[in-house]
């Protein structure tokens, strides 16, 4: 089948067309990049001594990713824009509440004294 003749279909799932659009190169990292937050979402959720409104922000993102995954089963979604803005930006989001709880408990930490030898 020549592939001039398909051109102006598109692919019915997003990985598929991710594949195709970035090859290997691409899909990869975008997908080690995806499972990369759901790990650090569920790292907020299961931190209870951040705050409850927080921790919130983890499982919003949780939902919307696996909403974009199923629905990208069936049809590209990457080709509406505020898909992937409502993505980055709530990943975004949920990444900066991971670095700012990193931040504050690392300095509650005790500090030691080292004594010279």
């Amino acid at each position: 089948m020549p592939l001039h003749q398909v051109r102006p279909y598109v692919q019915h799932n997003v990985i598929f067309a991710l594949l195709t659009e970035v090859g290997l190169l691409g899909t990869v990292p975008f997908l080690l990049l995806l499972g990369a937050w759901t790990r650090n979402a569920f790292r907020l959720w299961a931190d209870h001594s951040v705050e409850f409104a927080m921790r919130a922000v983890s499982l919003i993102f949780l939902a919307y990713l696996v909403n974009y995954l199923v629905n990208g089963m069936f049809h590209d979604v990457a080709l509406i824009q505020m898909m992937n803005l409502g993505l980055f930006f709530l990943a975004g989001l949920m990444m900066s509440i991971c670095q700012s709880t990193r931040v504050t408990q690392a300095e509650e930490l005790p500090t030691y004294e080292t004594r010279p030898q």
